[in-house]
Order: structure tokens, then C-alpha cells, then sequence
């Protein structure tokens, strides 16, 4: 018989991205573990793949959320690694469906020493 372990869990289907409803509170600190470059659609994102307590989740980085990123100072994707990265949910159009959805943005980065 053969085992295939990814048929053990939904994750692998669903995906495993943040999401509004994951983020309990703008103090919930969410860490980059490591940060990847995947394409979609023909276009090059940023994925960070961050974990809080035992969670791991991915977030891919919009234009707005790299921006600010950038306003925030950090000189490079890799910078990101090991930090604090704090979101606030804001309601953003979804542009399939036309309907306001909430959204997660990057408002604050802690650098850990």
C-alpha cells in the first residue's frame, strides 16, 4: 500500500495563507521565518512564510504592503527575516468579485536585536 502524507492534512489543497479572520489583534506579532520568490500569473511576489506560536502561514506581499515595508526602512527582502511583523485589518475591493473584503496590512515591523 502506498502512504502518501499529504493526503493527511487539507493544507496542501487549501494553501495555508494569513488571513483577516487568523490576525485575533493588531498586537499579534507574526515572524519571518524565511521569505521565498514565487511567480504568479507571469508576475514575480514576495512570499513571507511566518510563523506565531506553533502557526505557520504564508503572505504573499502586494504593492502596498512592500511599500510599506520599504517606508519602514528595511533595505532588502532578506532584512525581514527574524523580525516582528504586526497587520491591521483594513476592508480593500477584491477586484474579481467587485465587493469590499477585509484585507491584512503590514502598519508596524519590530527589527529583534
Amino acid at each position: 500500500m502506498n502512504e502518501n502524507t499529504e493526503l493527511d492534512s487539507w493544507t496542501s489543497f487549501t494553501g495555508s495563507f494569513l488571513k483577516a479572520e487568523d490576525v485575533e489583534s493588531e498586537n499579534d506579532a507574526y515572524i519571518p521565518i524565511s521569505i521565498s520568490s514565487v511567480e504568479q500569473d507571469g508576475k514575480k511576489k514576495l512570499r513571507l512564510h511566518l510563523e506565531r506560536n506553533e502557526m505557520k502561514k504564508d503572505f504573499d506581499l502586494n504593492v502596498t504592503n512592500l511599500k510599506k515595508v520599504i517606508d519602514l526602512g528595511f533595505n532588502s527582502p532578506k532584512s525581514l527575516i527574524g523580525s516582528k511583523v504586526y497587520f491591521k485589518i483594513v476592508q480593500a475591493r477584491d477586484p474579481n468579485k467587485n465587493i469590499e473584503v477585509p484585507a491584512l496590512r503590514i502598519y508596524k515591523i519590530e527589527k529583534i536585536e
